[in-house]
Order: structure tokens, then C-alpha cells, then sequence
């Protein structure tokens, strides 16, 4: 069964509370990112956002921030499964990626960390949240302003998603 199947088959009250328990749940998301943020660009100009999609990488729900953010964490998912195999991705791994071609990001200083979220050993969602960071690395860091073209950005800080595995 799809989960447009199992939409149309619950009813509209139970639909509700799923939806507003994602909702909170994202926003909550939100306000830790930003109460535990070390810098200043995220958590006094919430130059962030935070989503979570579903196992295959569609938003289900999004928390605060800024939406051009949010609408990109869909497709770094997506990025990622496209990636790694199934079998590949365990409970508690955390992949980051900032790759503007394939990743979804504006620019290399938007990073996306996500993580996948399972039930009884399945895939059932992921959790997402992307910022801009300050300071990545790389020759953009000797160059003025973050934003100066060097190229095709291969010899940046680091862009296609990395797997940090659990434990």
C-alpha cells in the first residue's frame, strides 16, 4: 500500500493529529537547532531550516525557517538514497552534504545534515535540517566573500554526502 492509499483510507482526525504531531515535531527541531547553535548567523538571523520527509525522501512536515531552505531538503535526501543502498543505511548514521548540483543547497556554505528514522528495523522517515555555515574550508576561505566563483567547486570544503556511521 502507498502512503497516497493509506491517506485515503484513514480517516480526516487521525490525519490531523499525525500532521500537527510532524509539525511540532519539526518545530521542535527547530528550536533546539537554534538554542544549541555556536553561531551567531544561526541563531540570531535563523539562517536555517529543519523538515522531515518520509522513507522515500518526500517533505511530510517542516518546522520554521527560511523556505527556500526547507524546499531543498526533499531533494538532499533523495540525493542520498540515490547514493546508498538500502542495506547501507543504519539507525543513528548522520549524513552531511553541501553540494550545490546534487544536493539541493544555494551554495557550498549551506550545510544539510540528515538523518534517517526507523521502526521495527524499517526505513520509515528521515530528519533533516540545513544551515549556512561561515567557514567550510577550502580556497573560498582565502578569497573574499563567500559567495566568489573558483571554478567548478570541487577543490572546496567538502560536498557530496559523507556517511558518519553510528557508533
Amino acid at each position: 500500500m502507498t502512503s497516497t492509499q493509506a491517506s485515503a483510507n484513514a480517516d480526516p482526525i487521525t490525519l490531523e493529529i499525525i500532521q500537527s504531531s510532524l509539525q511540532a515535531i519539526s518545530d521542535e527541531m527547530f528550536a533546539a537547532f537554534r538554542k544549541t547553535a555556536m553561531s551567531a548567523i544561526i541563531y540570531e538571523v535563523l539562517d536555517m531550516g529543519t523538515a522531515i520527509t518520509d522513507g522515500n525522501g518526500n517533505l511530510a512536515s517542516s518546522g520554521a525557517g527560511i523556505p527556500a531552505f526547507v524546499g531543498v531538503l526533499d531533494k538532499a535526501v533523495q540525493r542520498i538514497l540515490e547514493l546508498h543502498k538500502p542495506e547501507e543505511i543504519q539507525a543513528g548514521d548522520i549524513y552531511v552534504t553541501n553540494d550545490p548540483y546534487y544536493g539541493g543547497v544555494t551554495h557550498l556554505n549551506d550545510v544539510v545534515l540528515v538523518m534517517p528514522v526507523f521502526a521495527e528495523e524499517r526505513l520509515v522517515a528521515w530528519t533533516a535540517n540545513i544551515a549556512h555555515w561561515n567557514d567550510i574550508g577550502g580556497r573560498q576561505a582565502l578569497r573574499e566573500g563567500s559567495a566568489n566563483p573558483l571554478g567548478p567547486g570541487d577543490h572546496e570544503g567538502q560536498q557530496p554526502p559523507a556517511r558518519l556511521p553510528a557508533g
